[in-house]
């Protein structure tokens, strides 16, 4: 919506094109069953929406998935691209920028926590440019270790 420059006010009226197949069909029997004069706000709309095709149990889901989100054995890339997915789902949990970036930076591995630690970052996207490039320096420093640790032990057996 916002990139559409559309004013808050207008949600109600512009969505709706968009919606296709079950979505429009519902839309069109939703409309039918207001009174006349009911104004439907964003809030409504979106809670309406939802309970038929994402049920709360799911929402549920999703936002326990979120809150024990952690980067694990995935790159910084794919961490951050299941948290911007999932947080659609929560985002009373990150609803400042420097909310998000707290839980971002909790759930990165321990070792690229640990090197921005020490560092403020003045938005989301900040923090994440430098944990990819954290981990890509990470990455690099591990295989000089692996290939100073192969050469060290092939040129030892050759004694």
């Amino acid at each position: 919506m916002e990139s559409a420059s559309v004013a808050p006010a207008s949600y109600i009226t512009f969505a709706p094109f968009f919606l296709k197949g079950p979505a429009a069909q519902w839309w069109d029997s939703h409309r039918w069953t207001l009174l006349a004069g009911t104004v439907i706000t964003w809030p409504d709309f979106q809670a309406a929406f939802r309970a038929p095709f994402i049920p709360q149990g799911i929402m549920d889901r999703k936002k326990r998935e979120f809150r024990n989100l952690t980067q694990g054995n995935k790159s910084v890339d794919a961490y951050q691209r299941e948290f911007l997915d999932l947080s659609r789902y929560t985002e009373e949990d990150i609803a400042t920028d420097a909310r998000r970036q707290e839980k971002f930076h909790d759930g990165l591995h321990p070792d690229i926590k640990l090197a921005l630690l020490v560092h403020d970052f003045v938005d989301f996207s900040t923090l994440v440019n430098k944990a990819i490039q954290v981990e890509t320096s990470l990455q690099e420093h591990q295989g000089s270790l692996r290939r100073s640790r192969d050469a060290g032990s092939s040129s030892g057996s050759s004694a």
